[in-house]
Formats: C-alpha cells, sequence, structure tokens
C-alpha cells in the first residue's frame, strides 16, 4: 500500500511560504518563493552612489508620511523591503527589510504584516520571536493573505519556540487557508485526516482535500493521490489513475512519483 504519510514531514515541517509559492523544497530559495542570497549585512564598505541614491528616497518617503506615523505608500515600503530581502539588485540585508515593512505593516498593509511574520519567526533582521511572528501572521490573514494561514497552521503543528505543538489549532488555521484557496493548505489538511492529527481521521476527507490541490497543480497532492489509488486507500485500488496521478506529478519533477512510475504494478519484494 502507498504511504503518503512519507510526505507529512516535507509538506508541514518546512513553514516558510511567501504569495502561494511552492513550499516542499529543502532549499530555501523556494520555500518562501523568491530567491535568498548570502546575508552580507556585516563589514560593508563606504556607500555606493546607488546606496545614496536609495537612503535619499527613503528620506523621501519618510517624508510622505502622514501626521499620524503612518505610510502614505505602504505599497513602495513593501517594495523596497522586498528588494533587500531578496537581494535584488543590493546585498540582501535583512535589518534594512525589516525596518522598511514595518512601516508598510503599521499602514496594516498585509504583505508587509505576513513578511514582518517571517523576519520574526527566522529571526532575520531582529530577534527571533515566534509568538510575535504568529500576531503579525493572523493581523495578515484577516485580510485574507493565504500564506499567512499556513505559516501558523505549521507553527501549530510543529510547535516552536514560545508556542505549545497544537494539532486542533493547526487544523483549524489549514482549514481556514483552505476555504481561502491556498493549495499547501488544503495539502497540509489532507495529511491531517490521513493520520488523525487534530481531527478523526477519515480517508475520503483526505482525498477530498488532495483531488482538489492536485487538479490545481499541486504536485505532492498528486503523488498522494496515486498512492492512494495505487494501494486502494480509501478508494477501490485504480493503477490507471494511480498512473496518471504520478505522471501528473512526474512531470513537475517530483522524485517519488518518478520512481513510482518506475515500480507501478510490480510484486512487491
Amino acid at each position: 500500500m502507498g504511504k503518503p504519510g512519507r510526505t507529512l514531514i516535507a509538506a508541514i515541517l518546512w513553514v516558510s511560504v511567501f504569495f502561494a509559492y511552492p513550499a516542499f523544497s529543502a532549499k530555501d530559495i523556494t520555500a518562501e518563493g523568491f530567491p535568498v542570497k548570502s546575508y552580507k549585512g556585516a563589514g560593508k564598505p563606504p556607500p555606493s552612489i546607488e546606496d545614496k541614491v536609495r537612503e535619499k528616497k527613503k528620506t523621501e518617503l519618510l517624508q510622505e508620511m502622514g501626521q499620524n506615523g503612518k505610510a502614505k505608500n505602504p505599497d513602495m515600503w513593501f517594495s523596497e523591503g522586498m528588494k533587500f530581502y531578496s537581494g535584488d539588485g543590493v546585498d540582501t540585508d535583512y535589518d534594512q527589510a525589516f525596518d522598511y515593512w514595518h512601516t508598510a505593516a503599521e499602514s496594516n498593509y498585509p504583505d508587509a504584516q505576513h513578511g514582518l511574520g517571517i523576519l520574526y519567526h527566522k529571526g532575520r533582521g531582529t530577534q527571533k520571536n515566534v509568538p510575535l511572528a504568529i500576531d503579525f501572521f493572523k493581523k495578515a490573514a484577516a485580510q485574507g493573505h493565504k500564506d499567512s494561514f499556513y505559516q501558523i497552521g505549521t507553527i501549530y503543528f510543529n510547535g516552536d519556540e514560545g508556542v505549545a505543538q497544537d494539532s486542533k489549532k493547526a487544523f483549524e488555521y489549514f482549514s481556514g487557508g483552505a476555504k481561502a484557496g491556498d493549495l499547501n493548505c488544503m495539502f497540509a489538511l489532507g495529511m491531517m485526516h490521513y493520520q488523525g492529527a487534530g481531527t478523526e481521521k477519515d480517508y475520503a476527507a483526505a482525498m477530498k482535500m488532495w483531488q482538489t490541490a492536485a487538479e490545481k497543480g499541486h504536485a505532492e497532492a498528486q503523488y498522494n493521490l496515486g498512492t492512494m489509488y495505487e494501494g486502494g486507500t480509501g478508494t477501490a485500488k485504480n493503477l490507471e489513475t494511480a498512473k496518471y496521478w504520478y505522471e501528473k506529478a512526474a512531470n513537475k519533477k517530483h522524485a517519488g512519483a518518478m520512481g513510482a512510475l518506475k515500480d507501478i504494478g510490480k510484486p512487491a519484494q
């Protein structure tokens, strides 16, 4: 019988997701949805002309802030912070990213709130503070930021510094994200139904979540559906359907699916 549970570690232990990008690579670059270059915050060379131009732009943005201290152009503050976070044309500098995003978040800008959650959770540009990370993720999720639901769910599923493991809370936030259309939440929710974590074990519910995510192109969900059909778990055994979903996942370079295609239909050793 196939073992979808093998993928739980890859899917739920990896926490950092940004803007609905894939979450299941072991590499930081894919997990967060944008490239992360080496941090060069220490021992910086003297400021270049470009650095001075950026500082002037930051000063001008500060001058545009209203009397209440909130940024008039939070999207600009967020975009500038993203450049420093991702190293887009500049050296990666999490301190600068933190400053820009904090300013944008003061205007209740959800992407910046989500970004601060990432920084507080990772301890980048600031001290690690997981409860505070959750607070910012919750603010973003309340405004419909789908990936923030996944962040909160993964933290509660695994537990972290200052946050106790709580499968029921994880299930709650994955459910919220799934309802909002987040594919990673759908996949994680399927895993929880499959394992009976935070809810009753329910293979049919697991398959329903994975089916929805798989039809929208989620490779891990496609692979898990293949294992269910191959092993006849929660559904009638159907090798043709299993092969169909393995092929879908293999087209996305899913290693497990590529291996399964070689072995499907062979007698168990």
